[in-house]
């Protein structure tokens, strides 16, 4: 039986959490199984004559012995590749323990998550607070080499594997950064990470800030705790953080935006039959009367993705709040978890999403309502987002104040 997901982004989408595991984290299983049956093959025979006829070639005549599994094992892996779907692959036994294993919550890595963007093995958004943070590596950031060997041609589990690694021992990534001509190589130690999940924090005596950054199971509870908690100290707005959060659970996703939106669609579900899911807003969550009714701001960049995207297209398509800061990343499709009889895994896209007035997220992401390039406090600078992310609230204060 196969589990839903909504792959954070990543490559296999896997927003590989290059926490140290092979998929470390970009997985995450929904609360629903997927409920259906894998169809018998209806192809002629022809076709899988033909692996057999490859593979019984190689065996007579190529020049070294190769272990029949593992030709087997490479044509299994090769019918996925050809789809040319960076969301969906397969995953060898290994790989998949490391999956199963990853769901405890903490993983052994540098604190990275990474995706294939334009061909490339790209750095979705490094974890706040992890060994990769602090190194200075950044959102967008293509890695060239792992430990001198380049990764051009690596497929993306092959990427994980050499990054990922006991606590303690270092690994170097050679780096491409847009705006430097020259890569940047980071030498950066292994350590324990355990991924965070929702934090708040008053920003001003009436502005209440939460950061969400991954949407894990309880995300929802946890968001609506802590707003409740920052309202009960006096907060009048509140700006919720989803820059650079790679996603997670889509019924997660649907719970979040429920704690501030009362009813109607907050994303649609298109499969390849074209049958469309609808998910709307969850009534009474977490034992609440009614969603909260205070102005909200969400902080968005080219980080977010997949259920972030859904949270921030539900809130702009509703007007329930403004978008601030950069386009969103663009990951708008669905993958599936199938345990393969072999013990291996199978990752497909089984279906796209949209927001409630059918905008498409895949591909081109969410444009903010008000464009503010990030990045400068990473080097220590003011972070402008934040900032504007204020001003806003704090007109929307005002103006509540008045039809009060």
């Amino acid at each position: 039986m196969a589990k839903r997901i909504l792959l954070i982004i990543g490559t296999i989408f896997l927003l590989l959490f290059l926490i140290g595991s092979s998929f470390a984290g970009g997985y995450y299983f929904a609360k629903k199984t997927f409920k259906g049956t894998i169809p018998p093959f209806k192809g002629k025979p022809v076709s899988l004559d033909l692996v057999q006829e490859v593979i019984a070639t190689i065996r007579h005549s190529y020049v070294e012995k190769v272990p029949e599994e593992k030709l087997i094992l490479g044509a299994a892996k090769g019918v996925v590749e050809a789809l040319n779907d960076p969301y969906s692959h397969y995953l060898s036994k290994t790989h998949y323990k490391y999956f199963q294993e990853e769901t405890t919550g903490y993983f052994f890595g540098i604190g990275i998550q990474i995706g294939i963007k334009d061909h490339h093995v790209t750095v979705i958004s490094p974890i706040e607070g992890t060994p990769a943070d602090r190194a200075g590596i950044k959102a967008g950031d293509i890695i060239l080499k792992v430990d001198g060997k380049s990764v051009a041609k690596l497929p993306l589990d092959s990427v994980v594997s050499m990054i990922r690694g006991e606590e303690g021992t270092f690994v170097t990534l050679d780096i491409s950064r847009v705006g430097r001509k020259e890569p940047l190589t980071f030498k950066v130690k292994r350590a324990k990470i355990e991924l965070p999940n929702v934090s708040s924090k008053m920003l001003d005596k009436d502005l209440g800030y939460v950061r969400i950054h991954t949407f894990s199971q309880e995300t929802g509870q946890r968001l609506r705790d802590g707003v409740a908690k920052l309202i009960g100290e006096g907060a009048k707005g509140i700006i919720l953080d989803l820059r650079n959060n790679p996603g997670g659970l889509l019924e997660e996703a649907v719970e979040v935006a429920s704690v501030f939106i009362d009813k109607g669609v907050i994303v649609r579900v298109k499969s390849r039959s074209g049958k469309e899911e609808i998910y709307e807003a969850v009534s009474g969550i977490h034992g609440m009367e009614k969603p909260f009714d205070v102005p909200l701001v969400i902080l968005i960049n080219k980080g977010s993705a997949s259920a972030s995207e859904i949270v921030a297209g539900a809130v702009q398509d509703l007007k329930r709040g403004i978008l601030v800061g950069e386009k969103t990343f663009g990951k708008g499709s669905v993958q599936n978890m199938v345990p393969l009889t072999n013990g291996a895994g199978l990752v497909l896209t089984t279906a796209r999403y949209y927001t409630p007035n059918g905008k498409q997220i895949h591909g081109k992401g969410l444009k903010p309502d008000y464009l503010v390039k990030g990045g400068e406090e990473l080097m220590g600078k003011k972070d402008k987002q934040l900032e504007k992310a204020k001003e806003v609230i704090k007109s929307l204060i005002r103006t509540s104040k008045k039809k009060g």
